[in-house]
This record gives structure tokens, sequence and C-alpha cells, in this order.
């Protein structure tokens, strides 16, 4: 069950990386085109990275309690 738990954090941490590498693609490739974003887009791009990074450190340090507690139960016997 802790394993279940631990590879779904896993999947969502590299999904929310994922999806923060593909906004820089997207960002890097509408300043290159040239193209004026309003900065409503640029605002909810922003926000949008902002909430991604922190899901993404949250999923990071729960994966860390998480294999702190496997270790322990593994060492329990």
């Amino acid at each position: 069950m802790i394993m279940a738990g631990l590879e779904d954090f896993v999947r969502r941490a590299e999904k929310a990386e994922k999806e923060i590498e593909n906004l820089k693609i997207e960002i890097k490739l509408a300043l290159k085109s040239g193209h004026n974003s309003s900065p409503i887009n640029d605002e909810k791009v922003s926000e949008e990275l902002e909430r991604l990074r922190i899901e993404n450190s949250k999923l990071k340090y729960r994966i860390g309690i998480l294999k702190r507690a496997t270790e322990s139960e593994q060492k329990r016997g």
C-alpha cells in the first residue's frame, strides 16, 4: 500500500514537471515568434506555472516522507 502511494506521488510529480517544461517551451516559442501576448495570458501562464511549481514541491516533499517511512518499515521487518 505504501509503495502504491509512493508510485502515485512520483507519477504526479513527473507529470507536473512535464507540464512546467511544456509551459516553458510555449513561452519561449511565443517570445521568439514575436507575438505580443496580452497581459491576461501572461498572468494566466505565470499563475499556472507557479501553481505547478508549488504542487511539484509538495509532491517531492511527500515522496521524501514516504521513502523514509518505507525504509523504516523495511528495517522493522
